[in-house]
């Protein structure tokens, strides 16, 4: 994924590829065009990372990171 920010809704700032504009600095973000800063702001946004290939976490990094907050009763969020 490059930039890697990008996994975390920045991009890159220009057609260099060498400036990247973080999430918090995106018009989408500023202007709340899909929700992300009221997540945010509201604390609703847990970002991850592990360290490996994209899309290739080990099968207990998974275990330990993803798996509790598909079962509703044991993650902190709301469910609609």
């Amino acid at each position: 994924m490059i930039p890697k920010e990008s996994e975390h809704f920045g991009y890159f700032s220009d057609k260099t590829e060498t400036t990247v504009t973080e999430m918090e600095d995106t018009i989408e973000y500023k202007q709340d065009l899909f929700g992300l800063k009221t997540l945010n702001e509201s604390g609703r946004i847990t970002f991850l990372s592990c360290d490996a290939i994209h899309i290739s976490p080990t099968y207990q990094w998974c275990l330990d990171n993803i798996i509790p907050w598909l079962d509703p009763a044991k993650a902190q969020i709301d469910v609609l």
